[in-house]
């Protein structure tokens, strides 16, 4: 049977150890994650039953490989001595396109075949396949004999592949967690030869330093794909594979960064880099780019309505089947609603989802995983999901039922990574989705955690082993991985309870109190805003859709302050033609845009003396409209504060005030709930 090097690794630690051992000192020796050894341990399972050896795992003290010294010798005889590496197809694909990607010159085919020890007619083949991978609008396999094959086209289409590539066949945990070197697979390895893994923690901390706002106010994917962007852009810069100027104008009318000189001089100087104009051109252009990504649309909540019932219903589906309460963790409906929408979109578009956990997830959570399954294929009928994302699914269900077993005194844990905010930044957010009652106090560097006062903390959460001596401690993946979660709690079982003094001060935040108590008011500011500009209309019978929205439009002008009504209705109405925006088995359309004609963030709801019939056949008649008007660059605390409204309308008690209830009754009623949204923010020590 065919083993990774990975797999290799193990089983020679393994075979040197007459004792147990654990995951964590598996992972250490070989310099990936625990959550990478479980998965490889369920494979080894397969590899160890024809010598007739099998893994024993003993909770609580560890690993072993249990069989005759006979078949161990057999086994290191067999598996252990150096053999030649042979390569999947799928793997092969990746290799050629590695070498292409990288090459000056064209490459001869012998070459590669070669390289890969294969035939030539075999490495034909495989760029047969690659062909119809590649985009022709963008780049071009040019294969000629006696010339080579080579990939041809604007070096920025080739940058923009290697990241696809990274992000689309890498852990992140291969990206900032211990050199990959000794056990990633050949295929790993090569790839991340396109960026040099060692400079992203450091490329972090520059970025945080000179646009912290940036880097903290973008979602998680967004930030991860810009320091990915920015890494590839620094090895092709070192390897001379530079920007021509034809190539800058399809970037030469963005706005420049208002960061990019001092990035651009901290780059130069941390890598000891030259970054020629033109490069440092572009990279203003990524910084601009994620910084405007989210207002590329017009539309005004991240998440349509039909999409927030539909996550409802699933989880129903899901709470009668298990008889698990679900709806008393809200935080379950957020996580899917944030993650299941653009995790389909990406299958809508064809990409490939990727869970490496996914064994383990349906070995841990068969029974939900089928029930799961079951709830997703119910509400989105025409998609098809693959196994990996439901995977991702049954990880939410699979938290939210621990968190509703549990009744869990509250814990003040400090996080150290490697190079302080970006990593903590990722794991704090896993942190308050898996274990809410561990509360993140401070984000600290390995040196600082030694002068901390131990009574400001209950727990050490670390990714990178420390140098220090300290109680409590436990090191854990930035992606907090299931079996971080079950190592983490354990740790939590065993601490020992502790007084917390009322007087004792709060361990310093990385992010500083004055900016914390600004955007605290400005949440504020906003909810007393929109609910004091909130008013109900009726509306007289009008002959069409343009016709009624131009009437709203013109009744809600003074508080929005609309520049161009027309402008405003016409990106309504196409929003209504691209997709229906009647709230399911309700009487109320919600509509809603963002623009440029609009300057100040609005509520209305119009009640219409007659049904509006919308949508294509069947039509859906509504007597009731709520229209949310925002700015373009709508600031963030707004945009929260519509879409928690946004978020009420699956709320019975909400419709039915919305098609009876006097305004100030609606008002009361919303009031109520963003004052939870606020105290939850404040509670939480919200620092976005």
């Amino acid at each position: 049977m065919k083993v990774t090097s990975r797999q290799r690794s193990i089983l020679e630690f393994l075979t040197t150890r007459t004792k147990e051992v654990t995951t964590s000192e598996i992972a250490g020796v070989i310099g990936v994650s625990t959550r990478t050894i479980h998965r490889e341990l369920i494979s080894l399972d397969e590899v160890l039953t024809p010598y007739q050896l099998r893994l024993q795992k003993k909770s609580g003290s560890g690993i072993r490989i249990l069989g005759d010294d006979d078949r161990l010798q057999a086994l290191r005889r067999d598996m252990l001595e150096p053999q030649t590496t042979e390569y999947l197809s799928e793997e092969r694909k990746l290799l050629i396109l590695c070498a292409l990607l990288e090459a000056r010159e064209p490459i001869k085919l012998f070459t590669l075949a070669a390289d890969l020890k294969v035939a030539v007619a075999t490495v034909s083949a495989d760029l047969d396949v690659l062909e119809t991978r590649i985009d022709p609008d963008k780049l071009t396999l040019v294969r000629k004999r006696g010339y080579g094959v080579e990939l041809s086209g604007p070096e920025t289409f080739k940058r923009h592949a290697i990241c696809q590539l990274i992000l689309e066949s890498v852990d992140e945990s291969d990206l900032f967690g211990q050199a990959p070197e000794s056990g990633s697979s050949p295929t790993t390895l090569r790839i991340l030869r396109l960026l040099d893994v060692d400079t992203l923690l450091p490329l972090e901390s520059v970025l945080w330093e000179v646009d912290a706002d940036l880097a903290d106010h973008l979602l998680e994917h967004s930030y991860l794909e810009l320091v990915i962007q920015l890494g590839v852009t620094l090895k092709r810069i070192r390897t001379g594979h530079l920007l021509v100027p034809e190539e800058a104008a399809s970037w030469a009318s963005n706005r420049r960064a208002k960061s990019l000189d001092l990035l651009v001089r901290k780059l130069s100087d941390l890598f000891d880099l030259v970054i020629p104009p033109l490069e440092a051109e572009y990279l203003g252009m990524l910084l601009h780019q994620s910084a405007e990504s989210e207002f590329q649309e017009d539309r005004l909540l991240p998440v349509e309505a039909e999409w927030v019932e539909r996550v409802k219903r699933m989880i129903e589906f899901c709470e009668q089947r298990l008889d698990v309460a679900f709806h008393e963790d809200p935080s379950l409906a957020d996580g899917l609603i944030q993650h299941s929408s653009s995790a389909f979109e990406r299958i809508r578009r064809g990409m490939k989802i990727r869970n490496p956990l996914l064994s383990q997830i349906k070995k841990q959570y068969s029974r939900l995983f089928g029930v799961v399954q079951e709830a997703v294929n119910d509400q989105f009928p025409s998609l098809a999901i693959p196994e990996e994302e439901i995977g991702y699914l049954v990880m939410h269900f699979g938290a939210s039922m621990e968190r509703l077993a549990n009744s869990n005194r509250p814990v003040r844990a400090v996080l150290v990574c490697s190079s302080g905010i970006g990593t903590s930044k990722m794991l704090a957010s896993r942190l308050r989705k898996e274990v809410p009652q561990v509360e993140v106090v401070g984000n600290y560097t390995w040196y600082e955690v030694g002068r901390l006062n131990r009574d400001d903390y209950d727990l050490i959460i670390s990714t990178i082993e420390l140098p220090v001596d300290r109680p409590n401690t436990i090191k854990l993946s930035p992606l907090l991985a299931p079996e971080d979660v079950e190592r983490l709690r354990q740790s939590l079982r065993e601490l020992p309870s502790r007084t917390h003094p009322q007087d004792r001060p709060a361990a310093p935040q990385t992010v500083h109190t004055l900016r914390r108590l600004r955007s605290w008011k400005t949440y504020l500011e906003e909810i007393l805003t929109i609910l004091e500009r909130f008013h109900v209309y009726s509306l007289p019978v009008q002959q069409t859709l343009t016709e009624y929205l131009t009437t709203m439009c013109t009744l809600i002008q003074p508080q929005a302050e609309l520049l161009d009504v027309p402008s405003v209705v016409a990106q309504l109405v196409e929003r209504e033609r691209l997709g229906s925006q009647v709230i399911p088995d309700t009487p109320l359309a919600l509509f809603h845009t963002r623009s440029e004609w609009i300057q100040q963030p609005a509520l209305a709801l119009f009640r219409l003396e007659a049904p509006l019939p919308l949508g294509t056949t069947p039509t859906v008649e509504v007597d009731q409209v709520l229209l949310m008007l925002g700015p373009k660059n709508i600031g963030k605390e707004s945009l929260e504060v519509l879409s928690e409204i946004s978020a009420l309308l699956i709320e019975t008690d909400l419709i039915a005030l919305l098609e009876t209830a006097s305004q100030k009754e609606i008002q009361d009623f919303l009031a109520r709930h963003l004052m939870m949204f606020f105290e939850t923010k404040t509670e939480k020590g919200t620092h976005s």
